[in-house]
């Protein structure tokens, strides 16, 4: 996740900044913001790995995206590191001017499986199906992710003092564009929907194009009128 290692690229720093507010009796607020945890969903492919990327880039001839076709889900290892780095950053410092992230949680994400079963993904019955992590091991335990059962080491870094995550939406994007996309028959959401990952049009070119994010599932409103 690239939140993450800017996080721990910027950890020398933290571990200068909190200890000199707490010896010159000043007191500092660092405010951190880690976006999106928790999602294995979004309008652009949320990608297992940086290998699974470039394979559906040669297979669909799709281009990259920018920065937004560059997030992947988090591993354990991801977790562990985040565990160290934010033990280490408060080691020996007072309660109070302990860091805790505050990471920007998803709750959501589809239920790939449970599409299916309703005619997904191009049959006129196709209908959103979600998962929730507060029931299920998420998206993270299935193909294409196979990150296992992380909710432990979620948990672990709240009961450690270490983060206190905030809600950020439920799917993290407008699941009736993608439904409505899906239905159609087009075929980077269709190719998408197979690898079990979220793909649907943001281009121009097409009418009602641009950033359709306007369902309750997602975190923010934007601009397209065609799915509000």
């Amino acid at each position: 996740m690239s939140s993450l290692r800017a996080l721990l690229l910027y950890a020398p720093i933290l571990l200068l900044l909190v200890p000199s507010a707490h010896c010159q009796g000043r007191r500092l607020f660092i405010s951190i913001g880690s976006d999106d945890w928790g999602r294995w969903s979004n309008s652009l492919p949320v990608w297992p790995d940086m290998e699974s990327r470039k394979s559906a880039m040669m297979n669909l001839g799709w281009p990259s995206g920018g920065e937004p076709m560059l997030s992947t889900v988090e591993e354990e290892e991801d977790l562990q590191d985040l565990h160290e780095m934010l033990s280490e950053l408060n080691r020996n410092v007072e309660r109070r001017l302990q860091v805790v992230l505050t990471p920007f949680w998803v709750v959501g994400g589809p239920d790939f499986e449970g599409m299916r079963r309703t005619g997904c993904p191009d049959m006129p019955t196709c209908e959103y199906r979600e998962l929730f992590w507060h029931n299920s091991t998420g998206g993270h335990a299935r193909s294409p992710y196979n990150r296992g059962d992380l909710r432990s080491s979620f948990l672990r870094l709240f009961l450690d003092g270490l983060w206190h995550p905030e809600y950020h939406g439920r799917s993290h994007f407008d699941t009736r564009a993608w439904v409505q996309y899906l239905r159609e028959g087009d075929k980077f959401s269709r190719f998408y929907f197979e690898q079990g990952m979220v793909f649907y049009d943001l281009s121009p070119r097409r009418e009602g194009g641009g950033n359709t994010s306007h369902s309750l599932h997602c975190e923010y409103m934007a601009d397209a009128v065609r799915f509000q």
